[in-house]
């Protein structure tokens, strides 16, 4: 049996304007008392460049909104960077998967 401890799922789009995320969806898994998507961390994405260091930033923003949720706890020391690192690893996948900069779309 396998249980999730952490997950993060994106969906996005890039938009018509040159290499800028268009539409995107951003939930996270097993950090809060249910799924939920963060629509913060969506509406700051939208529009902009995808680069590293909006991707750190981006991130900052996902713990943030997690903490926010469900408050600081015991486990909040470990699933802080690790769902940090899981979202930027998530949107690299999502970016390099993507028809439209692949050259198939």
């Amino acid at each position: 049996m396998a249980i999730a401890r952490m997950s993060v799922g994106i969906v996005l789009r890039i938009g018509k304007e040159e290499d800028r995320i268009g539409e995107i969806r951003v939930s996270v898994g097993a950090v809060t008392p249910t799924p939920r998507r963060i629509s913060a961390v969506e509406e700051f994405l939208r529009g902009q460049r995808p680069d590293r260091d909006l991707f750190r930033e981006a991130s900052r923003k996902v713990s943030e909104s997690i903490l926010g949720w469900s408050g600081v706890r015991a486990s909040s020391s470990y699933k802080v960077p690790v769902v940090e690192a899981l979202f930027i690893r998530a949107l690299e996948k999502a970016l390099t998967e993507s028809p439209l900069l692949s050259g198939q779309g």
